[in-house]
């Protein structure tokens, strides 16, 4: 599944703003109000998050995540293997505790691998 997949999935839920939308990478921002909808949506696509809200970040998701801006203790990131590649969803919320951030960035594991 790739992050564009994700985002046709995400069409009954209210985006306040798509920022950036490639076939590797989506990044949008929701409304708090909304969270537990969104969560919802991405457990039922990636599972249990691997990373949940509040709980401390492993030296594996900092590595992960480096490229997108990094995982702190506040968010959540979920993730999923494929054949030659990882797709993740990290949800950042705002201080102003009103929007969140959802980035879902692609990443290549074989650079071989053919992405359906």
């Amino acid at each position: 599944m790739q992050p564009q997949e994700i985002l046709e999935q995400c069409g009954h839920l209210e985006i306040k703003r798509k920022k950036k939308v490639t076939p590797d990478y989506v990044e949008l921002v929701f409304f708090v109000r909304d969270t537990a909808a969104w969560m919802k949506l991405l457990s039922g696509i990636f599972g249990k998050a691997v990373k949940p809200t509040w709980q401390k970040p492993t030296g594996r998701d900092h590595q992960l995540t480096k490229e997108f801006g990094g995982i702190r203790t506040e968010q959540t990131l979920f993730m999923k293997d494929f054949s030659g590649y990882t797709v993740l969803a990290m949800v950042w919320p705002w201080k102003d505790k009103t929007l969140s951030t959802l980035k879902i960035p692609l990443i290549r594991t074989d650079e071989k691998a053919i992405i359906p």
